[in-house]
């Protein structure tokens, strides 16, 4: 079950990179698509991983690692662009219900992955947990400003998870991992097609300062790590079991949003409502029963 704690430690970071991320996105970034830029760039820092082990794969790997670059990215900006319109843990969660449903129906069509009793029972449980936890005062909202950029941000990021995995079957991770991030930094530059947007990048670069350039860059690095640890439990068990995971960022993410909204409340518009906390308490509870599933 090493998957399990692996999977964990990648979920706790990506919650503190999300909270981050709205920070930036809310006062520090013009647009998503700028935003999604500097993290695509940034993503060719995986080089440093090298030495550890990169070389030139078949051709048929580099285009399906380079595939999972642009898939990824496209997920990104999505997300950033639902995050742009709404609280961070209300999209983080509606997104971690979805995605493990298509990660799980990507993993039998391609891999023929198929979970035991217990694993779709905890399964089971985790997804309860994350619709629980997303879930608001009127019921569970899928009209959410921004819902269809949820959606599609999660077509893309189960695709780009998928794809992934097909390159680290055929490749040592290391080697994997660097040539999807090498596709996600060349897919960044699709995003400065339109003059627009280059006009912005470059006013951003300029107008942003070492302050927002250090937290960007300290904020991808915990991004980064967070990718590798989730990227090496594809290659322990299904895509699928690792996603009903995301239960855990969502929790993580509410508790940290609980905490910070108190001081950045025009950023962090998190419910403090009893009934909303006890609520998502409660979900956090049946996560943790799910968790317990799957270590017996």
């Amino acid at each position: 079950m090493l998957w399990i704690f692996i999977s964990a430690a990648s979920y706790f970071l990506t919650a503190v990179t999300s909270i981050t991320d709205k920070f930036l996105v809310s006062r520090r970034m013009p647009s998503p698509a700028v935003f999604s830029f500097f993290v695509g760039i940034l993503s060719i820092t995986a080089l440093v991983l090298a030495p550890f082990g990169f070389f030139l794969p078949p051709t048929g790997i580099i285009l399906t690692a380079f595939l999972s670059g642009f898939l990824f990215l496209s997920s990104l900006f999505c997300f950033y662009s639902a995050l742009n319109k709404n609280e961070a843990s209300r999209i983080a969660t509606i997104a971690g219900v979805m995605t493990p449903i298509f990660s799980l129906t990507l993993g039998y069509f391609i891999f023929g992955e198929k979970l035991n009793e217990k694993e779709l029972i905890a399964f089971a449980i985790l997804l309860i947990g994350g619709i629980l936890i997303s879930a608001e005062k009127e019921g569970f909202s899928w009209k959410i400003k921004g819902f269809w950029f949820v959606l599609l941000s999660v077509l893309f990021l189960a695709s780009s998870f998928a794809a992934a995995k097909l390159v680290y079957l055929n490749q040592p991770f290391i080697n994997g991992y660097i040539w999807t991030r090498i596709g996600i930094f060349l897919a960044a530059f699709l995003l400065i097609i339109p003059r627009r947007v280059r006009r912005l990048v470059f006013e951003t670069g300029k107008n942003a300062g070492a302050r927002t350039g250090a937290i960007l860059i300290g904020n991808k690095a915990l991004g980064g790590l967070a990718l590798i640890l989730l990227n090496y439990s594809f290659t322990l068990t299904s895509i699928g079991l690792v996603n009903a995971l995301q239960g855990l960022q969502y929790s993580f993410l509410f508790i940290l949003a609980l905490i910070l909204s108190h001081k950045f409340p025009h950023i962090l518009k998190e419910e403090t409502r009893k009934r909303s906390v006890i609520q998502k308490v409660i979900a956090i509870i049946i996560i943790a029963v799910g968790l317990g599933v799957l270590a017996l």
